[in-house]
């Protein structure tokens, strides 16, 4: 039994070699990328042609990047450009000079392998699926190419509208578009004639509003880019003029395009505010499908475009002429909406949301998906929406064949930590935070919002720290208001807080560099979960490491965390791989069995649960003796 219990006890690392073994094909810091071969020049034979292909084709490989071209396609993908200059040289000279000193400013000194492949093919009018792993600059890629991109031109004459994005782009949660809008604008900054950049969002200015109420906003240039979550862009959809929109991005596009959850929204099918399904009290989702105010929202420019009170002679704040839907949406382009129906329960499903938003992107406007777990279901849904697309995947490891696309970055070390019973969660935190075994910033991941708000209260005065700090421990989930939510995102990108309790609403997307450590309290619902969570750490060339805690109850699930630690390098017991996975009923009973964290013994717990009943029921018998003696007085009166 004592042999059992130091196997379970024991915690499954990365093996070493395997990590050395991969290391040495990787570039040193500061040590530029192998360029890939010039092409041949025009009138070139079909030999130099057919070489150069070669040449394209063994570098893809040097650099795990694959491209899988439509079959319906004559063209031949762009070729990938081995620097941010050669990506860019197609844009103007001032809004190219601007982009490559904001990207030196960000320490970027030569383009990831996503980055190398995608920002051409988008620059170059290609609709595009990627799949690249966590931490390797998706974003980047696809913010550059809608800065970069050239405007659509309209010659058709068109009504003035208050809001006419040039690019649009969608991602599942507040905390990442308010990210991702950040990022523009630092990549933006310093572009000729200005930057517009807004999100519907943000606490700090009311876009949303200024929409309804027809305010201008982008200025005599109008605006650059949008960032929204579905939900807060479905409720001003019909005051943006679509026209000009020339570049459509989906940031975790996997996320969008579930049908699992959503949204609550009034009777009419407008999308409004409300609880959202996997985000009750209790269970075991907490992913944020939009903003908690509609009206909560922000826009920030510079320059000429900065102002969002125009003239009447800059933007018309009359009616829009873009009533008339038209774009091509999973409805149009398969018939009927593979969505859920509006009504019924009230909820509308992300899938649901993204595909009434399709159907308003003009056809002209080029499409994008980006995200490090790209399923086949996901592929299916790209291909019935987008034309042609191209398919752009990079593998988690740099060493060569047989790396899985997408998935758990390279530079993070897993670990699966036995604590046996629920208890011992709680023992193995506190450990942690005392004798050092987590060196700070920490993210510590639950699964609902009473299990965050429950492990915070027990371990808030727990680490060491300075009177000065104030708490270093603080907890994030989507009950919160948006201002705390904001504020605690803050104070742990400071360095004023060590240690971050969250539920999945900053599971995806959210690119805190700094993050040495991530702790998975409960393990994740399933392997994509698992995977975006432990990508909060090792972005960006940055070594990570990600600790899961897991118990007796939790061995039917173990499997599939298992199977993604192998697949990364990850040396894992055959007793784990010979596990029997649980099946779905199991996975959901376990997931209600998990409703709170607390120390105290099983018969404290008892006792001051009969003592609020009984202080429940004395309030009951109150109230009804008040009520009595109301009723008396006044018949008494009478």
């Amino acid at each position: 039994m004592d042999d059992i219990f130091h196997i379970l006890s024991s915690s499954t690392r990365t093996n070493k070699n395997k990590r050395r073994k991969a290391s040495a094909h990787r570039p040193a810091p500061g040590k530029p990328l192998p360029p890939p071969p010039t092409a041949p020049a025009v009138g070139s034979g079909a030999a130099a042609l057919r070489h150069h292909r070669e040449e394209i084709s063994a570098f893809l490989r040097r650099m795990n990047i694959q491209v899988v071209r439509p079959d319906s396609s004559s063209l031949s993908p762009p070729d990938p450009t081995p620097s941010f200059p050669a990506a860019l040289a197609a844009s103007p000279a001032p809004l190219r000079a601007a982009l490559l000193h904001n990207i030196e400013q960000g320490s970027w000194t030569e383009p990831t392998p996503v980055q190398m492949q995608a920002l051409p093919a988008l620059l170059a009018g290609w609709d595009c699926v990627c799949t690249a792993p966590t931490g390797s600059g998706k974003t980047g890629a696809f913010a550059l190419a809608c800065l970069a991109a050239a405007p659509v031109v309209d010659a058709a004459p068109r009504e003035k509208t208050a809001c006419r994005p040039r690019s649009v782009i969608l991602a599942p949660s507040r905390e990442l578009v308010l990210q991702i809008s950040r990022e523009v604008r630092r990549l933006a900054a310093g572009k000729p004639g200005g930057v517009c950049v807004a999100d519907l969002c943000s606490s700090a200015k009311s876009t949303a509003g200024a929409l309804r109420r027809g305010e201008a906003i982008g200025g005599k240039k109008g605006l650059d880019v949008l960032v929204s979550t579905p939900a807060a862009l479905l409720t001003v959809v019909d005051c943006i003029d679509w026209s000009g929109c020339g570049m459509f991005v989906m940031d975790e596009a996997d996320r969008l395009l579930e049908d699992k959850d959503g949204k609550r929204t009034p009777a009419g099918g407008a999308v409004g505010d409300g609880e959202e399904e996997g985000e009750k009290k209790g269970d075991s989702g907490d992913e944020d499908n939009g903003d908690e105010n509609s009206d909560g929202s922000s826009v920030d420019g510079s320059g000429d475009a900065s102002d969002t009170n125009n003239d009447d002679d800059d933007v018309d704040s009359g009616s829009p002429s873009h009533g008339k839907k038209k774009g091509r949406g999973f409805a149009q382009s398969k018939k009927q909406s593979i969505g859920p129906k509006h009504g019924g329960t009230g909820r509308t499903s992300f899938l649901s949301q993204v595909d009434a938003i399709l159907a308003y992107i003009p056809q002209h406007a080029i499409r994008a998906f980006f995200s490090a777990t790209i399923t086949g279901r996901v592929r299916d849904l790209a291909h019935s929406v987008l034309r042609s697309p191209l398919e752009i995947s990079v593998a988690a490891g740099r060493s060569g064949a047989g790396q899985a696309a997408g998935g758990a970055s390279p530079d993070v070390t897993q670990e699966l930590l036995f604590v046996g019973k629920e208890e011992g969660k709680l023992l193995a935190v506190r450990q942690m935070m005392v004798d050092g075994g987590s060196r700070p910033p920490v993210l510590i991941f639950v699964r609902s919002k009473d299990r965050a708000e429950a492990l915070w209260r027990e371990v808030r005065g727990t680490p060491d720290a300075p009177p000065s700090l104030g708490p270093v421990v603080d907890v994030l989930h989507a009950d919160r208001s948006p201002a705390e939510r904001d504020a605690a995102v803050e104070r742990f990108r400071s360095g004023a807080t060590w240690y971050l309790i969250c539920t999945d609403v900053i599971g995806r997307g959210a690119d805190f560099r700094a993050v040495n450590v991530v702790v998975n309290y409960d393990l994740p619902p399933d392997g994509v979960t698992y995977v975006h969570r432990i990508g909060r750490t090792g972005r960006a060339g940055r070594p990570g490491r990600a600790v899961t805690f897991f118990t007796e109850s939790d061995m039917g699930q173990v499997r599939t965390i298992a199977n993604i630690m192998k697949v990364s390098g990850c040396e894992v017991p055959a007793w784990m791989m010979a596990l029997r996975k649980e099946g779905k009923r199991g996975r959901m009973a376990l997931s209600l069995d998990k409703s709170g964290i607390d120390t105290k013994p099983k018969y404290d717990r008892l006792q001051e649960k009969k003592k609020r009943a009984l202080e429940s029921e004395n309030k009951k018998k109150l109230a009804h003796r008040k009520k009595k003696r109301k009723k008396g007085e006044k018949q008494s009166e009478k």
